[in-house]
C-alpha cells in the first residue's frame, strides 16, 4: 500500500519570494494592517502546529518522501529546501528537519506551470480579472502533475507527506491504490 498524508497549507510571505511585498500591500489595502499582523500571527502558528502534529505521527522518515506546493522538479530540490530554510521559511524549515531525520524531498511541480502561475499573478490577462477561469485551468494543471508526480514515485510501502495550499485538489486526482489521509483528521483525534 501506498499512503499519502495530505497536509493543508498557509503560505507565508518568504513562500511568495519577489512578490511579496505586492501581496503584501494588496493584502494591507483591503482588510488593513491589523489584519495583516494577525494573519502572519496565525500562519506562524500553524506552522508549530503541523511541526508537533507530524512528531506525533512517529513516521518511519527513512520511507517517508517530502512533496512541497512551490518545489518544481530540477534536480536541485535539496538544495532548494535549504536554501529558503535559512532565509526564515517556517515550511522549508519543516521539510529540512524531515529530510534530516531521513525523509526525502521529491521535486513536486512542473517548473513551466509554475512560471506561468508566477506570470499570471504579476500580471492577470484581462480575461481573469473578470473571471476565476483562468486561474482554475492552471491549478487543474498543476494539480493533474503534482499527482502524477506522486504516483510516479511514491513507492509501496512509503508514506508521502503532501505540503499543499488549500485551493488545490489534487486527492481527486490521485489513483485509487494511495490511501489519502487529510492530516487536519490526525489533528483533530490528537485534541
Amino acid at each position: 500500500m501506498r499512503r499519502l498524508i495530505y497536509v493543508p497549507i498557509i503560505h507565508t510571505e518568504a513562500d511568495m519570494g519577489s512578490l511579496k511585498e505586492l501581496l503584501k500591500q494588496k493584502y494591507i489595502e483591503q482588510v488593513g494592517e491589523k489584519a495583516w499582523e494577525e494573519h502572519k500571527k496565525t500562519v506562524e502558528e500553524t506552522w508549530q502546529d503541523i511541526e508537533k502534529g507530524l512528531e506525533a505521527l512517529g513516521l518511519p522518515y527513512s520511507r517517508v518522501k517530502l512533496y512541497q506546493d512551490g518545489l518544481p522538479c530540477c534536480g536541485r530540490e535539496p538544495e532548494l529546501v535549504k536554501e529558503l530554510a535559512a532565509e526564515g521559511n517556517p515550511n522549508y524549515q519543516l521539510l529540512l528537519k524531515l529530510m534530516e531525520k531521513g525523509a526525502e524531498v521529491v521535486g513536486t511541480e512542473d517548473p513551466v506551470l509554475l512560471l506561468e502561475e508566477y506570470r499570471s499573478l504579476l500580471h492577470p490577462p484581462k480575461a481573469e480579472r473578470k473571471s476565476a477561469l483562468g486561474g482554475q485551468v492552471r491549478l487543474k494543471k498543476r494539480d493533474t502533475f503534482i499527482a502524477q508526480r506522486i504516483h510516479h514515485s511514491l513507492k509501496e510501502g512509503e508514506i508521502g507527506i503532501l505540503f499543499l495550499g488549500l485551493l488545490h485538489r489534487v486527492d481527486k486526482e490521485l489513483p485509487s491504490d494511495i490511501q489519502v489521509e487529510f492530516f487536519l483528521e490526525h489533528l483533530s483525534q490528537r485534541a
